[in-house]
Protein backbone atom coordinates (compact mmCIF):
# COMPACT_ATOMS: atom_id res chain seq x y z
CA UNK A 1 0.00 0.00 0.00
CA UNK A 2 2.95 2.68 0.98
CA UNK A 3 4.76 1.21 -2.33
CA UNK A 4 1.21 2.46 -4.33
CA UNK A 5 0.62 5.72 -2.50
CA UNK A 6 4.69 6.20 -2.34
CA UNK A 7 4.20 5.95 -6.29
CA UNK A 8 1.18 7.66 -6.76
CA UNK A 9 2.66 11.19 -4.67
CA UNK A 10 5.65 11.10 -6.60
CA UNK A 11 3.43 10.67 -9.95
CA UNK A 12 1.87 13.09 -9.00
CA UNK A 13 4.98 15.88 -8.01
CA UNK A 14 6.25 14.54 -11.40
CA UNK A 15 3.01 15.47 -12.95
CA UNK A 16 2.21 19.23 -11.31
CA UNK A 17 5.90 19.82 -11.85
CA UNK A 18 5.81 19.40 -15.88
CA UNK A 19 2.28 21.95 -15.02
CA UNK A 20 4.14 23.89 -13.10
CA UNK A 21 6.63 24.47 -16.02
CA UNK A 22 4.66 25.20 -18.29
CA UNK A 23 3.11 27.86 -15.87
CA UNK A 24 6.49 29.13 -15.07
CA UNK A 25 6.75 30.33 -18.93
CA UNK A 26 3.87 32.35 -18.35
CA UNK A 27 4.93 34.18 -15.04
CA UNK A 28 7.57 37.29 -14.38
CA UNK A 29 11.10 36.21 -13.35
CA UNK A 30 9.98 37.16 -9.70
CA UNK A 31 6.95 34.33 -9.92
CA UNK A 32 9.16 31.84 -11.10
CA UNK A 33 11.83 32.30 -8.15
CA UNK A 34 9.41 32.35 -5.59
CA UNK A 35 7.42 29.37 -7.27
CA UNK A 36 11.17 27.73 -7.37
CA UNK A 37 11.07 28.23 -3.82
CA UNK A 38 7.54 26.76 -3.20
CA UNK A 39 8.48 23.51 -5.06
CA UNK A 40 11.71 22.73 -3.24
CA UNK A 41 9.68 23.49 -0.12
CA UNK A 42 6.56 21.26 -1.22
CA UNK A 43 9.18 18.64 -1.99
CA UNK A 44 10.87 18.59 0.98
CA UNK A 45 7.73 18.10 2.91
CA UNK A 46 6.56 14.96 1.05
CA UNK A 47 9.41 13.55 1.13
CA UNK A 48 10.18 14.52 4.79
CA UNK A 49 6.78 13.17 6.01
CA UNK A 50 7.04 9.99 3.51
CA UNK A 51 10.54 8.98 5.72
CA UNK A 52 8.53 9.44 9.09
CA UNK A 53 5.34 7.94 8.83
CA UNK A 54 6.72 4.86 6.38
CA UNK A 55 7.71 2.95 9.73
CA UNK A 56 3.66 3.63 10.81
CA UNK A 57 1.98 2.60 7.20
CA UNK A 58 2.30 -1.10 7.94
CA UNK A 59 1.28 -1.07 11.47
CA UNK A 60 -1.46 1.07 11.57
CA UNK A 61 -4.62 2.43 9.44
CA UNK A 62 -4.37 5.84 11.20
CA UNK A 63 -0.86 5.96 9.32
CA UNK A 64 -2.23 5.16 5.69
CA UNK A 65 -5.16 7.93 6.73
CA UNK A 66 -2.54 10.43 7.21
CA UNK A 67 -0.53 9.39 4.63
CA UNK A 68 -3.62 9.70 2.24
CA UNK A 69 -4.76 13.41 3.44
CA UNK A 70 -1.41 14.70 3.39
CA UNK A 71 -0.89 14.47 -0.05
CA UNK A 72 -3.95 15.98 -0.38
CA UNK A 73 -3.45 18.76 1.81
CA UNK A 74 -0.42 19.28 -0.61
CA UNK A 75 -2.58 18.45 -3.89
CA UNK A 76 -5.06 21.58 -2.62
CA UNK A 77 -2.08 23.70 -1.22
CA UNK A 78 -0.70 23.56 -4.60
CA UNK A 79 -3.47 24.13 -6.38
CA UNK A 80 -3.82 27.37 -4.06
CA UNK A 81 -0.36 28.22 -5.06
CA UNK A 82 -1.10 27.80 -8.38
CA UNK A 83 -4.34 29.70 -8.73
CA UNK A 84 -2.21 32.78 -6.20
CA UNK A 85 0.07 32.50 -9.37
CA UNK A 86 -2.21 32.91 -12.01
CA UNK A 87 -3.87 35.45 -10.88
CA UNK A 88 -0.34 37.53 -9.94
CA UNK A 89 -0.01 36.96 -13.73
CA UNK A 90 -2.87 37.79 -15.12
CA UNK A 91 -2.75 41.13 -12.89
CA UNK A 92 0.92 41.66 -13.87
CA UNK A 93 0.06 40.88 -17.81
CA UNK A 94 -2.82 43.53 -17.27
CA UNK A 95 -0.43 46.43 -15.37
CA UNK A 96 1.62 45.58 -18.25
CA UNK A 97 -0.78 45.66 -21.18
CA UNK A 98 -1.69 48.95 -19.34
CA UNK A 99 1.38 50.61 -19.12
CA UNK A 100 2.19 49.74 -22.54
CA UNK A 101 -0.72 51.50 -23.66
CA UNK A 102 0.57 54.73 -21.93
CA UNK A 103 4.09 54.56 -22.93
CA UNK A 104 2.40 54.11 -26.69
CA UNK A 105 0.05 56.71 -26.12
CA UNK A 106 3.07 58.66 -24.82
CA UNK A 107 5.26 57.77 -27.79
CA UNK A 108 2.59 58.23 -30.32
CA UNK A 109 1.60 61.90 -28.86
CA UNK A 110 4.69 63.27 -27.70
CA UNK A 111 5.97 66.93 -28.62
CA UNK A 112 9.23 65.62 -28.72
CA UNK A 113 11.19 63.15 -31.41
CA UNK A 114 11.26 59.76 -29.81
CA UNK A 115 13.57 57.32 -32.11
CA UNK A 116 14.33 53.46 -31.05
CA UNK A 117 17.60 52.63 -32.73
CA UNK A 118 20.38 49.90 -32.40
CA UNK A 119 23.78 51.09 -31.68
CA UNK A 120 24.88 50.50 -35.66
CA UNK A 121 22.87 53.28 -36.11
CA UNK A 122 19.98 51.52 -38.00
CA UNK A 123 16.51 53.42 -37.14
CA UNK A 124 13.72 50.65 -35.75
CA UNK A 125 11.08 52.97 -34.84
CA UNK A 126 10.10 56.70 -35.10
CA UNK A 127 7.28 58.11 -33.56
CA UNK A 128 4.88 61.01 -35.56
CA UNK A 129 6.48 63.91 -34.18
CA UNK A 130 10.21 62.78 -34.94
CA UNK A 131 8.52 62.13 -38.73
CA UNK A 132 7.18 65.85 -38.62
CA UNK A 133 10.57 67.24 -37.60
CA UNK A 134 12.62 65.73 -40.33
CA UNK A 135 10.14 65.98 -42.81
CA UNK A 136 10.14 62.40 -43.80
CA UNK A 137 7.52 59.56 -43.15
CA UNK A 138 8.71 56.49 -40.68
CA UNK A 139 9.94 53.96 -43.42
CA UNK A 140 12.05 56.49 -45.54
CA UNK A 141 13.78 57.50 -42.26
CA UNK A 142 13.97 53.48 -41.25
CA UNK A 143 15.91 53.07 -45.14
CA UNK A 144 18.22 56.14 -44.02
CA UNK A 145 19.45 55.12 -40.88
CA UNK A 146 21.58 57.45 -38.59
CA UNK A 147 23.73 58.44 -41.22
CA UNK A 148 21.20 59.65 -43.58
CA UNK A 149 19.43 61.96 -41.00
CA UNK A 150 21.99 63.23 -39.18
CA UNK A 151 25.08 65.85 -40.11
CA UNK A 152 28.31 64.04 -39.51
CA UNK A 153 30.46 66.58 -37.76
CA UNK A 154 32.98 66.63 -34.94
CA UNK A 155 29.70 67.38 -32.51
CA UNK A 156 27.93 63.89 -33.83
CA UNK A 157 31.61 62.20 -33.61
CA UNK A 158 32.14 63.71 -30.01
CA UNK A 159 28.21 62.46 -28.69
CA UNK A 160 28.58 58.70 -30.02
CA UNK A 161 31.84 58.49 -28.23
CA UNK A 162 30.76 60.04 -24.91
CA UNK A 163 27.84 57.27 -25.12
CA UNK A 164 29.80 54.68 -26.16
CA UNK A 165 31.75 55.66 -23.02
CA UNK A 166 28.87 56.05 -20.69
CA UNK A 167 26.17 54.52 -21.96
CA UNK A 168 24.39 58.62 -22.35
CA UNK A 169 24.62 61.60 -24.32
CA UNK A 170 22.42 64.83 -23.81
CA UNK A 171 23.29 68.05 -26.16
CA UNK A 172 23.10 69.55 -29.41
CA UNK A 173 23.17 67.76 -32.96
CA UNK A 174 22.22 68.88 -36.43
CA UNK A 175 20.03 66.81 -38.08
CA UNK A 176 18.74 66.88 -41.52
CA UNK A 177 15.48 68.03 -43.00
CA UNK A 178 13.96 66.00 -46.20
CA UNK A 179 14.43 69.56 -47.97
CA UNK A 180 18.32 69.33 -47.00
CA UNK A 181 17.76 72.26 -44.50
CA UNK A 182 20.00 71.55 -41.15
CA UNK A 183 17.80 71.71 -38.02
CA UNK A 184 19.13 72.37 -34.73
CA UNK A 185 18.23 69.76 -32.17
CA UNK A 186 18.10 69.25 -28.35
CA UNK A 187 19.06 65.62 -27.88
CA UNK A 188 19.09 62.91 -25.26
CA UNK A 189 20.36 59.18 -26.01
CA UNK A 190 20.48 56.29 -23.38
CA UNK A 191 22.15 52.98 -24.41
CA UNK A 192 19.33 49.77 -22.78
CA UNK A 193 18.98 46.55 -23.03
CA UNK A 194 16.09 45.06 -24.81
CA UNK A 195 15.40 40.86 -23.53
CA UNK A 196 14.17 40.36 -27.29
CA UNK A 197 16.57 42.08 -29.44
CA UNK A 198 19.28 42.68 -26.99
CA UNK A 199 21.60 46.17 -27.01
CA UNK A 200 19.34 49.14 -27.85
CA UNK A 201 19.26 53.18 -28.38
CA UNK A 202 16.38 55.33 -27.18
CA UNK A 203 16.73 59.21 -28.80
CA UNK A 204 14.35 61.69 -27.64
CA UNK A 205 14.89 65.39 -29.64
CA UNK A 206 13.18 68.27 -30.23
CA UNK A 207 13.17 70.91 -33.22
CA UNK A 208 15.47 74.23 -30.97
CA UNK A 209 15.02 76.06 -34.51
CA UNK A 210 12.75 79.26 -32.88
CA UNK A 211 15.06 79.18 -30.02
CA UNK A 212 18.14 79.46 -31.80
CA UNK A 213 16.79 82.08 -34.06
CA UNK A 214 16.05 84.13 -30.08
CA UNK A 215 19.51 83.65 -29.40
CA UNK A 216 20.98 84.97 -32.47
CA UNK A 217 18.55 88.18 -32.47
CA UNK A 218 19.55 88.47 -29.19
CA UNK A 219 23.21 88.38 -30.01
CA UNK A 220 22.96 90.29 -33.14
CA UNK A 221 21.03 93.05 -30.79
CA UNK A 222 23.39 92.81 -27.82
CA UNK A 223 26.13 93.23 -30.98
CA UNK A 224 24.45 96.18 -32.90
CA UNK A 225 23.72 98.13 -29.28
CA UNK A 226 27.52 97.71 -28.45
CA UNK A 227 28.02 98.72 -32.49
CA UNK A 228 26.11 102.15 -31.85
CA UNK A 229 27.53 102.97 -29.00
CA UNK A 230 30.99 102.59 -30.42
CA UNK A 231 29.67 104.25 -33.61
CA UNK A 232 28.70 107.37 -31.15
CA UNK A 233 31.65 107.29 -29.59
CA UNK A 234 33.39 108.03 -32.74
CA UNK A 235 31.04 110.40 -33.97
CA UNK A 236 32.28 112.26 -31.49
CA UNK A 237 35.74 111.83 -32.02
CA UNK A 238 34.85 112.76 -35.79
CA UNK A 239 37.17 115.37 -37.18
CA UNK A 240 35.89 115.11 -40.77
CA UNK A 241 32.62 113.94 -42.23
CA UNK A 242 33.79 111.68 -45.19
CA UNK A 243 35.93 109.22 -43.40
CA UNK A 244 33.61 108.97 -40.95
CA UNK A 245 30.81 108.20 -43.58
CA UNK A 246 32.96 105.75 -45.14
CA UNK A 247 33.55 104.18 -41.62
CA UNK A 248 29.84 103.75 -40.97
CA UNK A 249 28.99 102.21 -44.22
CA UNK A 250 31.50 99.66 -43.54
CA UNK A 251 30.69 98.59 -40.33
CA UNK A 252 27.33 98.71 -41.07
CA UNK A 253 27.83 96.23 -44.28
CA UNK A 254 29.85 93.51 -41.95
CA UNK A 255 27.16 93.90 -39.23
CA UNK A 256 23.99 93.60 -41.10
CA UNK A 257 25.69 91.07 -43.64
CA UNK A 258 24.79 93.02 -46.54
CA UNK A 259 25.54 93.10 -50.26
CA UNK A 260 26.45 96.73 -49.82
CA UNK A 261 25.54 99.71 -47.42
CA UNK A 262 25.06 103.39 -48.73
CA UNK A 263 24.99 106.91 -47.55
CA UNK A 264 23.01 109.19 -49.60
CA UNK A 265 22.10 112.86 -48.99
CA UNK A 266 19.78 115.40 -50.83
CA UNK A 267 20.76 118.26 -53.12
CA UNK A 268 19.04 121.79 -53.03
CA UNK A 269 17.81 120.48 -55.97
CA UNK A 270 16.03 117.41 -55.41
CA UNK A 271 18.66 114.83 -56.50
CA UNK A 272 20.93 111.99 -54.97
CA UNK A 273 24.23 112.39 -54.23
CA UNK A 274 25.87 109.86 -52.73
CA UNK A 275 28.56 110.29 -49.68
CA UNK A 276 29.74 106.99 -49.17
CA UNK A 277 29.71 103.10 -49.76
CA UNK A 278 31.14 100.00 -49.02
CA UNK A 279 32.41 98.29 -50.74
CA UNK A 280 32.86 101.39 -53.02
CA UNK A 281 30.48 102.09 -55.85
CA UNK A 282 31.67 103.85 -58.55
CA UNK A 283 29.41 107.66 -57.68
CA UNK A 284 28.32 108.30 -61.26
CA UNK A 285 25.99 105.50 -60.95
CA UNK A 286 23.90 107.34 -58.30
CA UNK A 287 24.66 110.59 -58.51
CA UNK A 288 22.20 113.00 -60.06
CA UNK A 289 19.33 110.71 -60.20
CA UNK A 290 15.97 112.10 -58.53
CA UNK A 291 14.09 111.03 -55.23
CA UNK A 292 11.89 114.11 -54.59
CA UNK A 293 8.88 111.95 -53.70
CA UNK A 294 10.97 110.69 -50.11
CA UNK A 295 11.71 114.34 -49.39
CA UNK A 296 8.29 114.49 -48.19
CA UNK A 297 9.00 111.72 -45.11
CA UNK A 298 10.18 113.87 -41.83
CA UNK A 299 10.65 110.94 -39.89
CA UNK A 300 13.14 108.33 -39.78
CA UNK A 301 11.31 105.18 -41.12
CA UNK A 302 12.08 101.92 -43.17
CA UNK A 303 11.71 102.44 -47.10
CA UNK A 304 10.32 99.66 -48.64
CA UNK A 305 12.37 98.39 -51.65
CA UNK A 306 9.58 99.82 -54.33
CA UNK A 307 10.46 103.14 -53.25
CA UNK A 308 13.72 102.40 -53.93
CA UNK A 309 13.77 101.31 -56.95
CA UNK A 310 14.21 104.36 -59.04
CA UNK A 311 17.52 104.60 -57.24
CA UNK A 312 18.09 100.28 -57.44
CA UNK A 313 17.41 100.25 -60.83
CA UNK A 314 20.82 102.01 -61.59
CA UNK A 315 22.57 99.92 -59.30
CA UNK A 316 24.28 96.44 -60.66
CA UNK A 317 23.23 93.23 -58.67
CA UNK A 318 20.68 94.90 -56.61
CA UNK A 319 17.51 92.52 -56.05
CA UNK A 320 16.09 94.06 -52.84
CA UNK A 321 17.32 97.18 -51.16
CA UNK A 322 16.14 98.67 -47.55
CA UNK A 323 17.28 101.95 -46.25
CA UNK A 324 15.78 104.77 -43.45
CA UNK A 325 15.59 108.18 -44.02
CA UNK A 326 18.36 110.52 -42.37
CA UNK A 327 16.17 113.48 -40.45
CA UNK A 328 16.54 116.83 -40.51
CA UNK A 329 15.82 120.08 -38.85
CA UNK A 330 13.88 121.59 -42.19
CA UNK A 331 13.47 118.13 -43.74
CA UNK A 332 15.16 114.46 -44.70
CA UNK A 333 18.87 115.14 -44.98
CA UNK A 334 19.52 111.83 -47.08
CA UNK A 335 19.16 108.46 -46.40
CA UNK A 336 20.64 104.96 -45.95
CA UNK A 337 20.46 102.02 -48.28
CA UNK A 338 21.33 98.53 -47.53
CA UNK A 339 21.60 96.50 -50.57
CA UNK A 340 20.92 92.33 -50.68
CA UNK A 341 21.46 90.04 -53.62
CA UNK A 342 19.21 87.38 -52.16
CA UNK A 343 15.88 87.53 -51.04
CA UNK A 344 15.80 89.19 -47.58
CA UNK A 345 13.67 90.25 -44.82
CA UNK A 346 14.81 92.88 -42.12
CA UNK A 347 13.96 91.69 -38.68
CA UNK A 348 13.54 94.12 -35.93
CA UNK A 349 17.15 94.82 -34.78
CA UNK A 350 17.94 95.62 -38.33
CA UNK A 351 15.34 98.12 -38.46
CA UNK A 352 15.95 99.53 -34.71
CA UNK A 353 19.39 99.83 -36.16
CA UNK A 354 18.89 101.53 -39.30
CA UNK A 355 17.16 104.07 -37.04
CA UNK A 356 19.76 104.25 -34.56
CA UNK A 357 22.39 104.49 -37.18
CA UNK A 358 20.23 107.76 -39.07
CA UNK A 359 19.93 109.52 -36.10
CA UNK A 360 23.94 109.04 -35.54
CA UNK A 361 24.68 110.30 -38.53
CA UNK A 362 22.02 113.29 -38.36
CA UNK A 363 22.85 114.51 -34.90
CA UNK A 364 26.98 114.17 -36.08
CA UNK A 365 26.29 115.99 -39.83
CA UNK A 366 24.62 118.56 -37.61
CA UNK A 367 27.23 119.17 -35.23
CA UNK A 368 29.85 119.04 -37.62
CA UNK A 369 28.59 121.93 -39.47
CA UNK A 370 27.68 123.88 -36.75
CA UNK A 371 30.85 123.43 -35.43
CA UNK A 372 32.29 124.25 -39.49
CA UNK A 373 30.26 127.34 -38.88
CA UNK A 374 30.97 128.24 -35.63
CA UNK A 375 34.67 127.97 -36.89
CA UNK A 376 34.01 130.28 -39.99
CA UNK A 377 32.69 132.73 -37.50
CA UNK A 378 35.28 132.32 -35.44
CA UNK A 379 38.12 132.78 -38.49
CA UNK A 380 36.16 136.06 -39.42
CA UNK A 381 36.16 137.40 -36.61
CA UNK A 382 39.65 136.74 -36.05
CA UNK A 383 40.30 137.95 -39.12
CA UNK A 384 38.65 141.15 -38.54
CA UNK A 385 40.00 141.74 -34.63
CA UNK A 386 43.85 140.94 -36.35
CA UNK A 387 42.83 143.83 -39.03
CA UNK A 388 41.87 146.07 -36.21
CA UNK A 389 44.66 145.71 -33.98
CA UNK A 390 46.67 146.35 -37.12
CA UNK A 391 44.87 149.36 -38.01
CA UNK A 392 45.10 151.04 -34.52
CA UNK A 393 48.72 149.74 -34.94
CA UNK A 394 49.20 152.09 -37.98
CA UNK A 395 46.72 155.16 -37.17
CA UNK A 396 48.88 155.37 -33.89
CA UNK A 397 52.66 155.05 -36.03
CA UNK A 398 50.92 157.92 -38.16
CA UNK A 399 50.22 160.65 -34.72
CA UNK A 400 53.77 159.33 -33.41
CA UNK A 401 54.63 160.79 -37.17
CA UNK A 402 52.77 163.67 -37.22
CA UNK A 403 54.19 164.20 -33.44
CA UNK A 404 57.80 163.92 -34.31
CA UNK A 405 57.64 166.17 -37.12
CA UNK A 406 55.71 168.65 -34.71
CA UNK A 407 58.73 168.47 -32.51
CA UNK A 408 61.37 169.21 -34.94
CA UNK A 409 59.55 171.99 -36.78
CA UNK A 410 59.48 173.33 -33.12
CA UNK A 411 62.02 175.49 -31.60
CA UNK A 412 60.88 175.24 -27.76
CA UNK A 413 62.98 172.50 -26.09
CA UNK A 414 60.69 171.95 -23.37
CA UNK A 415 57.56 171.27 -26.01
CA UNK A 416 59.80 169.00 -28.06
CA UNK A 417 60.89 166.74 -25.28
CA UNK A 418 56.98 166.97 -24.08
CA UNK A 419 56.20 165.86 -27.57
CA UNK A 420 58.79 162.90 -27.90
CA UNK A 421 57.79 162.00 -24.46
CA UNK A 422 54.07 161.57 -25.91
CA UNK A 423 55.67 160.00 -28.91
CA UNK A 424 56.95 157.60 -27.38
CA UNK A 425 53.94 156.74 -25.00
CA UNK A 426 52.02 156.57 -28.44
CA UNK A 427 55.07 154.27 -29.87
CA UNK A 428 54.26 151.83 -26.41
CA UNK A 429 50.94 151.32 -27.17
CA UNK A 430 51.84 150.87 -31.03
CA UNK A 431 54.08 148.18 -30.17
CA UNK A 432 51.43 146.30 -27.70
CA UNK A 433 48.83 146.50 -30.71
CA UNK A 434 51.46 144.92 -32.58
CA UNK A 435 52.24 142.09 -31.01
CA UNK A 436 48.66 141.09 -30.42
CA UNK A 437 47.32 140.73 -34.05
CA UNK A 438 50.58 138.65 -34.40
CA UNK A 439 49.77 136.85 -31.38
CA UNK A 440 47.63 133.23 -32.00
CA UNK A 441 45.00 134.36 -29.59
CA UNK A 442 44.66 138.15 -30.69
CA UNK A 443 43.63 138.53 -26.77
CA UNK A 444 46.91 137.98 -24.87
CA UNK A 445 50.21 138.75 -25.45
CA UNK A 446 53.43 137.31 -23.97
CA UNK A 447 55.72 140.35 -22.17
CA UNK A 448 59.30 139.15 -22.71
CA UNK A 449 58.81 140.04 -26.68
CA UNK A 450 57.05 143.51 -26.23
CA UNK A 451 58.77 144.90 -23.42
CA UNK A 452 62.40 143.39 -24.81
CA UNK A 453 61.44 145.57 -27.89
CA UNK A 454 59.72 148.50 -26.05
CA UNK A 455 63.25 148.81 -24.05
CA UNK A 456 65.43 148.73 -27.29
CA UNK A 457 63.15 151.25 -28.30
CA UNK A 458 63.97 153.60 -25.32
CA UNK A 459 67.39 153.11 -25.55
CA UNK A 460 67.43 154.37 -29.50
CA UNK A 461 65.39 157.08 -28.80
CA UNK A 462 67.35 158.49 -25.86
CA UNK A 463 70.90 157.74 -26.21
CA UNK A 464 71.19 157.51 -30.14
CA UNK A 465 74.00 156.44 -31.29
CA UNK A 466 74.90 155.09 -28.13
CA UNK A 467 76.37 159.07 -27.45
CA UNK A 468 76.44 158.11 -23.54
CA UNK A 469 77.67 155.14 -22.12
CA UNK A 470 74.81 154.10 -20.67
CA UNK A 471 73.75 150.29 -20.41
CA UNK A 472 70.94 147.90 -20.09
CA UNK A 473 70.08 144.14 -18.62
CA UNK A 474 66.73 142.08 -18.42
CA UNK A 475 64.97 139.44 -16.91
CA UNK A 476 61.59 139.13 -18.38
CA UNK A 477 59.70 136.35 -17.56
CA UNK A 478 57.05 135.51 -20.23
CA UNK A 479 53.50 136.16 -18.80
CA UNK A 480 50.26 136.12 -20.76
CA UNK A 481 48.49 139.58 -20.58
CA UNK A 482 45.56 141.26 -21.84
CA UNK A 483 45.48 144.40 -23.36
CA UNK A 484 43.60 145.90 -19.83
CA UNK A 485 46.98 144.88 -18.30
CA UNK A 486 49.92 144.93 -21.26
CA UNK A 487 49.25 148.67 -22.02
CA UNK A 488 49.21 149.96 -18.42
CA UNK A 489 52.32 147.51 -17.60
CA UNK A 490 54.05 148.47 -20.80
CA UNK A 491 53.31 152.73 -20.44
CA UNK A 492 54.83 152.05 -16.86
CA UNK A 493 57.44 150.16 -18.33
CA UNK A 494 58.22 153.22 -20.71
CA UNK A 495 57.80 156.28 -17.88
CA UNK A 496 60.27 154.73 -15.63
CA UNK A 497 62.81 153.33 -17.79
CA UNK A 498 62.86 156.79 -20.26
CA UNK A 499 62.85 159.38 -16.78
CA UNK A 500 66.13 157.04 -15.76
CA UNK A 501 67.91 158.12 -19.02
CA UNK A 502 66.23 161.59 -18.26
CA UNK A 503 67.53 162.05 -14.72
CA UNK A 504 69.41 159.64 -13.26
CA UNK A 505 72.65 160.04 -15.33
CA UNK A 506 72.97 163.89 -15.36
CA UNK A 507 76.14 164.10 -13.33
CA UNK A 508 77.72 160.81 -14.54
CA UNK A 509 79.10 159.36 -17.47
CA UNK A 510 78.26 156.05 -17.58
CA UNK A 511 75.57 153.99 -16.01
CA UNK A 512 73.25 151.03 -15.83
CA UNK A 513 69.66 150.13 -15.79
CA UNK A 514 67.90 146.75 -14.75
CA UNK A 515 64.87 145.76 -15.68
CA UNK A 516 63.20 142.61 -14.13
CA UNK A 517 59.84 141.02 -14.23
CA UNK A 518 58.31 138.16 -12.73
CA UNK A 519 55.32 136.01 -11.66
CA UNK A 520 55.57 134.64 -7.87
CA UNK A 521 52.67 133.93 -5.40
CA UNK A 522 49.63 135.03 -7.96
CA UNK A 523 51.71 138.43 -8.28
CA UNK A 524 53.04 140.24 -11.09
CA UNK A 525 56.13 142.20 -9.70
CA UNK A 526 58.16 145.23 -11.89
CA UNK A 527 61.57 145.74 -10.88
CA UNK A 528 63.42 148.92 -12.33
CA UNK A 529 66.92 149.40 -10.78
CA UNK A 530 69.73 152.65 -11.86
CA UNK A 531 73.23 153.33 -10.43
CA UNK A 532 72.40 156.99 -11.17
CA UNK A 533 72.18 159.50 -8.61
CA UNK A 534 69.21 159.07 -6.97
CA UNK A 535 66.35 160.62 -5.92
CA UNK A 536 65.98 164.05 -4.29
CA UNK A 537 65.61 163.52 -0.41
CA UNK A 538 62.40 165.60 -0.19
CA UNK A 539 61.13 163.57 -3.03
CA UNK A 540 57.53 162.29 -2.78
CA UNK A 541 54.84 160.87 -5.09
CA UNK A 542 51.81 163.11 -3.83
CA UNK A 543 53.98 166.41 -4.01
CA UNK A 544 55.48 165.40 -7.58
CA UNK A 545 54.52 167.48 -10.68
CA UNK A 546 55.27 165.83 -13.01
CA UNK A 547 52.98 164.06 -15.95
CA UNK A 548 55.29 160.96 -15.64
CA UNK A 549 54.81 160.23 -12.15
CA UNK A 550 51.51 161.20 -12.17
CA UNK A 551 50.29 158.84 -14.90
CA UNK A 552 52.45 155.80 -13.21
CA UNK A 553 50.33 156.39 -10.16
CA UNK A 554 47.63 156.42 -12.00
CA UNK A 555 48.15 153.36 -14.30
CA UNK A 556 49.05 151.39 -10.81
CA UNK A 557 45.85 151.85 -9.50
CA UNK A 558 44.36 150.57 -12.98
CA UNK A 559 46.14 147.49 -12.44
CA UNK A 560 45.05 147.49 -8.60
CA UNK A 561 48.88 147.32 -7.49
CA UNK A 562 50.90 149.09 -5.25
CA UNK A 563 54.10 151.29 -6.19
CA UNK A 564 57.00 151.53 -4.31
CA UNK A 565 60.44 153.64 -4.46
CA UNK A 566 63.59 153.93 -2.67
CA UNK A 567 67.07 155.40 -2.93
CA UNK A 568 70.00 152.75 -3.11
CA UNK A 569 73.51 152.42 -2.20
CA UNK A 570 74.18 153.37 -6.09
CA UNK A 571 70.89 154.94 -7.61
CA UNK A 572 67.04 154.08 -6.84
CA UNK A 573 64.53 151.38 -7.31
CA UNK A 574 61.40 151.33 -8.36
CA UNK A 575 58.61 148.20 -7.82
CA UNK A 576 55.44 147.84 -9.23
CA UNK A 577 53.16 144.76 -7.84
CA UNK A 578 49.99 143.78 -9.64
CA UNK A 579 47.79 140.92 -8.84
CA UNK A 580 48.13 137.73 -11.32
CA UNK A 581 45.50 137.32 -13.65
CA UNK A 582 43.87 134.56 -13.75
Amino acid sequence: MLGFIKSNTFGKVQGMGDYIERITLLLSKQSVLLLLVYIIIATSWVFTTDQLLQPMADESDTAYLLISLKDWIFIVVSGLVLVYFASRKREAQKDLASTERKYQKLFQHSSDGIMLTNPDGSILKVNPAGCRILGRKEEEIKELGREGITKNDEKMQEALKRREETGHFSGELTFIHKSDKHIPVELTSSVFHSEDEGLQTSIIFRDITDRKKHERLLQDQIRMRATIMEVGAKALEADELTSFYEMLTKEMTSLLDAQRTHLFRFTEDSVVQQLASSPPLEASLVDGHGFADLQTLNTPQIIQPDQLRPLTQQLPDASVSYGVIIPGDSGPLGFVAVQYADDYELNTNDELFLKAVAHIISITTARKQAEQQLQQSLDEKKTLLAEIHHRIKNNLAVISGLLEVQAIETEDEHVRFTLQDSQQRIQTIATIHEKLYQSSTLAEVGTEQFIQDLIRSIHDAHNPGNQRDITYETDIEDIDLDMDRAIPLGLIVNELVSNTYKHAFEEQEQGHISIRLESKNDMIRLQITDNGKGLPEDFTLQQSSSLGMNLIQTLTHQLEGQLEYQNTENGCEFIVTAPFPQ
